[in-house]
C-alpha cells in the first residue's frame, strides 16, 4: 500500500491521504487505523485522531500498548521529541496534552497515562478523558513496570 511507503518516508500528509481513502471504505486494519492515528496526530489535526484512538483503545488496548516500535519503523519517539522540544511549556495546550498522551501509549502507558490524567484535570467533564484514564488506570494496575518494547530488547541482548 502506498500509504505505508510514505508512512515509513515520513511524507505523513501524503500518507494520511492514502490512509484517509482507506478509512472511508471502512474496514480498514488496525495497523492502517494505527498509522493514521500518528498521521493526525503528527499533523495537529487531534480531533480526527481522537475517534481512531478511541475505537482502537476500546476494541483492543493492547495494539498499541504492545505495538513494537522498533520493528514497524513507528516515528512515535521521534515526534514526542518534537512536541516536548517545540510545544511543551508551562502553558501546556489541551491538545498537546491529549497528542502526547495518543503517542505515549504506543511507548509507555505510564507516561501516556499522565498526559491524560493532566488533560483530565484541566476538564474533568470530558467522558472521553475520563474513559481513557480510567482504562489505563486498569491497565497499569495489572501490567509490568517496564515498557512492552524495552523487554523485548533486553530479552534479545541477553540471548
Amino acid at each position: 500500500m502506498l500509504g505505508h511507503h510514505y508512512f515509513m518516508l515520513r511524507d505523513f500528509s501524503t500518507a494520511l491521504s492514502h490512509y484517509q481513502e482507506v478509512l472511508k471504505g471502512g474496514g480498514a486494519s488496525t495497523e492502517v487505523r494505527k498509522r493514521a492515528l500518528i498521521c493526525y496526530v503528527q499533523s495537529g489535526r487531534i480531533a480526527q485522531a481522537i475517534p481512531l484512538f478511541e475505537g482502537l483503545i476500546t476494541e483492543d488496548l493492547e495494539c498499541i500498548v504492545k505495538h513494537n516500535v522498533d520493528r514497524y519503523g513507528c516515528p512515535c519517539p521521534e515526534i514526542i521529541d518534537q512536541y516536548e522540544c517545540s510545544r511543551v511549556t508551562t502553558d501546556v495546550a489541551q491538545g498537546d496534552r491529549i497528542a502526547l498522551g495518543m503517542l505515549w501509549l504506543f511507548c509507555d502507558v505510564r507516561r501516556s497515562h499522565q498526559w491524560f490524567a493532566e488533560a483530565l484535570r484541566e476538564d474533568s467533564s470530558s467522558a472521553f478523558l475520563r474513559f481513557v484514564t480510567g482504562l489505563l488506570i486498569t491497565r497499569i494496575a495489572t501490567a509490568p513496570r517496564t515498557p512492552h518494547h524495552i523487554v523485548k530488547k533486553e530479552r534479545r541482548d541477553e540471548t
